[in-house]
């Protein structure tokens, strides 16, 4: 059934070349590749102009569905359009600052925010990250919780320590991290995945048991990790209907050659999911004290 057929490798290969190997490594930006092109083509493919990542509310829900926000004061990490913020803060008396390294995604989020004011129970406000792998802006022991979701894929292999001792850095003593992430299954990348990540330096995946290591040695304790690949593949696969659904809309927006592109991608992630190449997970640990 999920069979890829070999036509769709002549797509992927215009795709891939997006990125050039003359880059140098550490200035490769997700900017480079998050271009606003490509995240209209995220909006139709996800069905929502503010969440750009996969599950929509329903992922939203099962990452917090034992936490109470209420009174909380709470960093997103890589907080996009604002969606997942503006979200929570619809529900809960909350207090999220939601951060970003590129500009673009900050200025839609605070569109997306303006256009939801009057239906907040909590506080929300975005910014841009002064420095891509710091919290520097942050006091530490300043919020109750942080969470991310689908973000630390994108940061680089030798930056994720140093990240993850900031977020235990910046929460407070007995506070939350909540990391929903994809995943690679094992410490080399099989084929599948290979194929579907489309810029190789912007998808450093870790295997759950690393970035458990990680959390390890960040001092996190109470670690537990919710594998989540089966809702993730019918995530994909309701966003490769949509996708189709919509094929009218993306040629007419974003030309032919765009819709043909992302129709091989996402069968890509699709193959890269079912044959156990991708993993996605929600991490959750806890800071000792509080």
């Amino acid at each position: 059934m999920y069979k890829f057929h070999l036509k769709f490798l002549a797509f992927f290969l215009v795709l891939a070349t997006s990125y050039s190997a003359d880059i140098p490594f550490s200035k490769v930006r997700l900017s480079n590749y998050y271009t606003p092109h490509f995240l209209r083509l995220s909006q139709i493919v996800f069905g929502t102009d503010e969440i750009i990542s996969q599950g929509g509310y329903e992922s939203i829900e099962i990452m917090f569905r034992e936490i109470d926000l209420n009174g909380k004061k709470v960093l997103d990490i890589g907080s996009g359009f604002g969606g997942v913020a503006i979200y929570l803060a619809e529900k809960f008396d909350v207090e999220i600052t939601g951060v970003d390294r590129e500009p673009y995604m900050v200025a839609c989020a605070e569109k997306h925010l303006e256009q939801h004011r009057e239906s907040l129970v909590g506080k929300v406000l975005f910014q841009t990250l002064k420095e891509t792998t710091r919290l520097s802006e942050f006091a530490d022991n300043a919020f109750d919780l942080v969470y991310s979701k689908e973000t630390f894929y994108h940061v680089f292999y030798n930056e994720k320590q140093q990240y993850i001792d900031e977020v235990f850095r910046v929460l407070k003593p007995g506070g939350i991290v909540v990391i929903a992430d994809w995943f690679q299954s094992s410490p080399e990348r099989g084929e599948w995945l290979n194929l579907a990540s489309t810029v190789q330096e912007l998808c450093q995946y870790s295997t759950p048991q690393s970035f458990r290591e990680i959390l390890e040695m960040a001092n996190f304790e109470n670690l537990s990790y919710l594998d989540q690949t089966a809702e993730h593949i019918r995530y994909t696969e309701e966003e490769i209907e949509r996708l189709g659904q919509e094929a009218e809309t993306v040629c007419m927006e974003l030309g032919e050659s765009a819709y043909s592109k992302s129709a091989a991608s996402w069968q890509l992630w699709l193959n890269a999911q079912v044959y156990g190449d991708l993993l996605s997970g929600i991490f959750i640990a806890r800071k000792p004290g509080g």
